[in-house]
């Protein structure tokens, strides 16, 4: 995994100006890349990049209809 800084930029105080608090986290393998910048601090942010890419919950939304078989037919 490679962690890379940058300054947020945007609107906000000198902090924004000087400080590199957004962070930037790639997984190498597989090339996906996560960015945080709602922090204001570069620790905070590199925790939710690495929470980001170790998701691993699988959530589904309610479904609304229900489709079976290979002519779709609805389920109620």
């Amino acid at each position: 995994m490679r962690v890379e800084t940058f300054r947020s930029g945007g609107k906000g105080s000198q902090n924004v100006n000087k400080v590199e608090t957004g962070v930037r986290a790639v997984h190498v393998p597989t090339g996906l890349a996560v960015v945080s910048t709602q922090a204001r601090s570069q620790h905070m942010n590199k925790r939710l990049d690495l929470d980001r890419l170790e998701h691993t919950r699988l959530e589904r939304g309610g479904a609304v209809r229900t489709y079976v078989g290979t002519d779709f037919r609805r389920v109620e």
